[in-house]
C-alpha cells in the first residue's frame, strides 16, 4: 500500500527495481487531487521473488524512492 498526495491531477509513473537496476514492473496511474491510496500485491507480478527491491515514484515534478522488503 502506497499513500500519495497530489496538488493536482496527474500521471504517477511507479517503478520496481531488483538490486541490480532491472526494472521488474511498471505501470503509470492517473493520481486525482489530494490524497491517494495505491494498492499493489507484488506477489501477482510473475519475476518477483522473496528479497529487497527499490519503488521509484514520479510525481509533482519530484522523484520518491523507497526500499521494499518482499516475503513470498
Amino acid at each position: 500500500t502506497i499513500n500519495m498526495n497530489s496538488k493536482s491531477a496527474q500521471i504517477s509513473d511507479l517503478k520496481l527495481y531488483d538490486l541490480l537496476g532491472n526494472t521488474l514492473f511498471q505501470i503509470k496511474e492517473k493520481i486525482n487531487p489530494g490524497n491517494n491510496i495505491l494498492n499493489y500485491n507484488l506477489a501477482n507480478i510473475n519475476n518477483v521473488e522473496s528479497g529487497i527491491y527499490l519503488l521509484k515514484i514520479k510525481l509533482d515534478n519530484q522523484i520518491i524512492t523507497k526500499k521494499v522488503t518482499f516475503i513470498k
